[in-house]
């Protein structure tokens, strides 16, 4: 863990997984303002994360996961 006392990221794993999400598309709607501010030509992108079979789809329903069940036909052949 954290024992700074600084923390941006708060909340079960779900919900620091969407937090670090949003995070990502925030600052990319922010660089593309700069950019086009600055008369610049770069193109700020951002792009889903995709699938990925992770320990994070195995957590429990409680803990604001999903199921392994739902989990694994989500899965199925698409995750890398």
């Amino acid at each position: 863990g954290d024992d700074s006392g600084w923390a941006p990221f708060s909340g079960g794993r779900w919900t620091r997984y969407q937090q670090t999400k949003l995070a990502n598309l925030v600052f990319t709607y922010a660089l593309r303002d700069r950019a086009a501010a600055a008369g610049s030509k770069v193109k700020a992108l951002v792009a889903h994360p995709g699938l990925s079979s992770t320990n994070l789809q195995v957590t429990t329903t409680q803990d604001g996961g999903m199921s392994n069940g739902l989990s694994n036909r989500l899965m199925g052949g698409m995750a890398q």
